[in-house]
């Protein structure tokens, strides 16, 4: 439209030559002429709206992105120096947009509510609590940027950084840019005086004691003389207490380390005051291990106290063994009471009895011998039983296979190489597990739980011996008092 129109000029001398370029070159820098044509206001009119119809709905979603908060509110235990936490929710309250998501930094982000208008977000925020945990801000605040719906949103970061793990929140701010959202980073509370025992682990030292190392740590900006206390309680010695002395620096941390640490529960304690409490104390526990009383009731016969069965419990750590013939009237103070009658049937009144003390949370283990079903007597254990025996199985070959956990906990026995002679042929209750089953005559080894206690079912097994008769292999669960799941029992094998 600005392109002039040519002219025909006459040369009478080429000096005119330039100056006549020069008269065209500025007459090509202003328009000469108003455009009349309709078209062209057509077309700018068009290219006007078709941009403004592209432009439109990317403004209208910027200012949508915009109102979307995410808060992320540091809720572990140096928050719960006084005023800390409420001038957070405060920052909080006063940051939330139309749609908001709440995260709690502990020492892993636990979002709390997401996509909240500002009302019921700040529900969430005044009923947040403040937990005795680590923080990890960072880490928080990294979860918040990798996800996709957050994406135009601004992240408010309220914590009093004090302590984190990794980078430097800061550090986030550029990566939180690069993925369109804005990170603002918000400070409560003042520096107060913080001291701390942030790791620590045990060490046996194989004389019935242990080791205790611990890592205190000095989160002030001056250095600190600090007293450490080791108190130790035990049900079979007298309490102890022992003190240590470590210098820190400013922000500095040092290992300390304490011996002769007996079974029981014990605590390190930092005895300087500071403003955080909770991460002053440690707490260890180390189970005191008591020798479980076993009661074995067997035949009257002089090799029963070597025979294998006796032997095998003899060899377990911590149990003290008493092989009786009848139940005695002490046998409540025992942990476990075993019933292998094999020739000679207790009396009813022990079975009742024995069965009693199962119901009341005893451990009992019952050997599957031709006694417990041929006999009247031993039928008094029939309703504690995890199966209901139903005949004796002379005949036949049978596939000793593990069921259940009985896969793990049988692994390393070789079922393939067993004969199975002889056995009591079972049905499994409802509530029983079964642990080795054999094929077509019931469970082998299967167990119950009755209140506190578990009821155990072991039936026997018998292989061919090289020289001359045979030998028993039994297989029985290890002795857990108090066991609440059959599952996390062990065994043993004889």
């Amino acid at each position: 439209m600005l392109r002039p129109r040519p002219k025909n000029i006459i040369l009478p001398s080429l000096m005119f030559v330039r100056r006549i370029s020069q008269n065209k070159l500025d007459s090509r820098r202003t328009i000469t002429k108003r455009i009349t044509d309709p078209l062209f206001y057509l077309q700018l009119l068009a290219l006007i709206l078709l941009s403004t119809a592209i432009a439109g709905p990317l403004i209208d979603d910027v200012k949508a992105d915009a109102q979307k908060v995410i808060i992320i509110i540091d809720s572990s235990a140096s928050m719960t120096v006084p005023d800390r936490i409420g001038e957070a929710r405060s920052i909080a309250i006063d940051s939330l947009g139309e749609e908001n998501t709440i995260t709690a930094a502990e020492s892993m982000p636990v979002v709390l509510a997401k996509n909240l208008n500002a009302k019921d977000a700040e529900k969430v925020i005044n009923g947040m609590e403040v937990r005795d945990t680590p923080s990890d801000v960072p880490r928080a605040i990294l979860t918040a940027i990798n996800e996709k719906e957050n994406e135009y949103g601004k992240i408010v970061v309220i914590s009093d950084f004090e302590t984190w793990e990794g980078r430097v929140p800061e550090t986030y701010i550029r990566i939180a840019n690069t993925k369109n959202m804005e990170l603002e980073l918000r400070q409560v509370g003042n520096r107060t005086a913080n001291y701390a025992i942030v790791d620590g682990y045990l060490k046996d030292s194989n004389d019935g004691t242990y080791e205790y190392t611990c890592t205190i740590r000095n989160f002030n900006d001056r250095s600190a003389k600090l007293d450490v206390q080791l108190e130790s309680n035990s049900d079979t010695a007298s309490g102890t207490k022992v003190s240590n002395s470590v210098q820190l620096a400013e922000y500095g941390s040092q290992q300390i380390k304490f011996s002769n640490i007996p079974q029981g529960i014990s605590t390190v304690k930092i005895l300087n005051e500071d403003a955080v409490l909770c991460d002053n104390i440690a707490y260890i526990s180390i189970p005191e291990v008591k020798p479980k009383k076993i009661l074995v009731l067997t035949d009257p016969e002089k090799a029963a106290g070597k025979s294998p069965l006796i032997t095998a419990i003899s060899l377990l750590p911590d149990i003290q063994v008493d092989v009786q013939q009848d139940l005695p009237d002490n046998a409540t103070e025992y942990d476990t009471i075993i019933v292998n009658s094999k020739h000679k049937s207790l009396p009813a009144k022990d079975a009742l009895e024995i069965a009693a003390y199962a119901k009341n949370g005893k451990d009992i283990i019952v050997i599957g011998n031709e006694c417990l079903y041929d006999s009247l007597q031993m039928h008094g254990l029939y309703s504690v039983l995890p199966v209901d025996i139903v005949s004796i199985e002379e005949k036949g070959s049978y596939t000793i296979e593990t069921v259940g956990s009985g896969k793990a906990i049988f692994d390393d026995v070789s079922f393939g190489e067993v004969y199975l002679r002889k056995l009591l042929a079972t049905i499994p209750k409802e509530d029983a597990a079964i642990l080795v089953e054999a094929g077509g005559a019931g469970p082998l080894v299967c167990m119950q739980n009755i209140n506190e206690g578990t009821v155990t079912y072991v039936g026997s097994v018998t292989l061919p011996r090289p020289t001359h008769g045979t030998i028993s292999l039994l297989l029985l669960p290890t002795l857990c008092s108090g066991q609440n799941s059959s599952d996390t029992c062990g065994e043993s094998m004889i």
